[in-house]
């Protein structure tokens, strides 16, 4: 791992050009093709498919059969299915596509093929199924307050975490804690906007999540490079050196492991909802990973060295010092002259007095 940072440590400029370009790509494509929202939260068109509870339960994969059967037959594509429980004896299956889709054929088809199979078969005797098509034209898809609510949370997230580095450890370490939070934010809209994922309004979460996934490997970092700073030996050490070994390498891999695994495990046992946010946030876990580990160590490492420069030819000077001793050096000279001077004076009076006397 240390070769690895040793070549990416010199390289924030190469890092910031790529960020940049996928940046502009994703505003590019989301200019053009708009954001990829999710079916529930854009315009479409439903089939609602509702089944009483115990069809539902034993029989479900029979009746998803034959609607998958009836939509390719009128060449409807699904984009969404959405399964659920009602209160009393009903249960929906939901199937969601284009806001033009032509439903009434289909809605047709499938009433009669369930009446057909009702009447027909015994496997089906005790179904009881409707069937109902509709149609949402959504005012707005999500509203823009959401979005700058999560700016508002990731802008007070970055401050925060600037006035926290920078009272513990350096002012200008917690500015580039505070600019990779603000940069792992960005980035992570900005792939997920480019990879049109499904945009709902948990994606704002996720986008909200990786500046503190961001901030914890930073810190984790930082922690150690200030005990390096303080150890014996730690000025014939080179910048880069010394902050390649400070990078928290075992730490962060706990961390990215542990937390990467209770994502993937509430993604398998959890609803289809929190098992997209999962999916979601591992993707804002290897952002937070790239910024934390590879960006932060490479965009300090100069103001470090510049840092240190300014340390080095200070102490190398050591004006102050110098003036400070030799004004003092001669107020002490002047001191023991005077008071040797008083003295000569006083003995002389003396001798004058004996003199004087005989």
């Amino acid at each position: 791992m240390n070769k690895l940072l040793h070549k990416t440590v010199r390289k924030s400029l190469l890092m910031t050009v790529i960020m940049a370009i996928i940046l502009a790509a994703s505003i590019v494509v989301t200019a053009i093709w708009g954001v990829n929202y999710n079916a529930t939260a854009n315009d479409s068109a439903s089939l609602t498919v509702t089944v009483n509870t115990f069809f539902y339960d034993t029989k479900r994969e029979d009746v998803e059969s034959v609607c998958e059967k009836v939509f390719k037959d009128e060449g409807l594509k699904v984009k969404y299915q959405q399964n659920g429980e009602m209160s009393g004896d009903d249960c929906e299956i939901v199937y969601y596509f284009k806001s033009n889709a032509n439903l009434a054929k289909a809605e047709e088809t499938l009433e009669e093929t369930f009446a057909t199979k009702i009447a027909e078969e015994d496997a089906w005797s005790n179904a009881f199924i409707t069937v109902a098509s509709t149609k949402e034209s959504l005012k707005t898809n999500i509203p823009v307050s959401y979005f700058v609510r999560t700016a508002i949370a990731v802008a007070v997230m970055a401050v925060l975490a600037f006035v926290y580095v920078a009272v513990r450890y350096k002012t200008n370490m917690g500015l580039v804690a505070m600019a990779c939070m603000l940069i792992s934010g960005v980035m992570t809209a900005a792939i997920l906007l480019l990879a049109r994922v499904p945009f709902t309004v948990s994606t704002l979460y996720v986008i909200a999540l990786a500046p503190l996934m961001t901030a914890v490997i930073v810190l984790l970092t930082f922690n150690n490079l200030r005990a390096n700073m303080k150890a014996d030996g730690a000025k014939e050490q080179s910048a880069e050196d010394l902050l390649v070994s400070s990078v928290a390498v075992k730490e962060i891999s706990v961390f990215a492991v542990a937390l990467a695994a209770a994502l993937v495990l509430t993604g398998v046992i959890a609803t289809t909802a929190v098992s997209w946010f999962a999916l979601l946030s591992v993707i804002a876990l290897a952002v937070s990973l790239a910024v934390g580990m590879l960006f932060a160590p490479a965009m300090y490492l100069p103001i470090k060295e510049k840092a240190d420069r300014k340390a080095a030819e200070k102490g190398k000077n050591g004006y102050v010092g110098a003036k400070k001793t030799t004004m003092r050096k001669a107020r002490e000279s002047k001191s023991d002259k005077l008071e040797q001077s008083e003295n000569e004076q006083t003995v002389s009076e003396e001798n004058s007095s004996e003199e004087n006397a005989d």
